[in-house]
């Protein structure tokens, strides 16, 4: 549990924090000292809490419920962190944008499909 607690901060920092930093500090942001939604930190909140728990029942059949859990969780911070399609950059000289929008697409996609292979679990174990 420990391990999956450490596991699962440490890439949040990372993503969520150092790595937005350091390329706002490249200049490839616009706002160096920009912060995601407080839903979406919620969401990353609960995907660390409940990972810590499913840790615990990894062998049981509650398992499923905590893999539907956290397809929902994940797929709550994707609509919230990455509102809309699109990264863009600017300063006073230039523009740039990118349309990551099927990107986001996937990535929901999949959180989804962990929410579905939960409640397959869920049925699975019920013999």
């Amino acid at each position: 549990m420990v391990l999956a607690v450490i596991s699962a901060l440490v890439s949040y920092i990372l993503l969520l924090y150092l790595l937005p930093r350091a390329l706002s500090n490249l200049g490839f942001g616009s706002n160096p000292n920009a912060i995601l939604p407080q839903e979406s930190i919620y969401a990353a909140v609960g995907i660390v809490t409940l990972e810590a728990v499913s840790a615990l029942f990894s062998t049981t059949r509650i398992r499923g419920a905590f893999m539907v859990g956290l397809g929902l969780l994940a797929y709550l911070f994707i609509v919230s962190a990455f509102k809309s399609g699109i990264i863009a950059t600017h300063t006073p000289t230039y523009l740039v944008s990118v349309n990551i929008g099927f990107v986001v697409a996937i990535m929901k996609i999949l959180a989804l499909l962990e929410a579905a292979r939960g409640c397959v679990t869920l049925m699975a174990d019920n013999t």
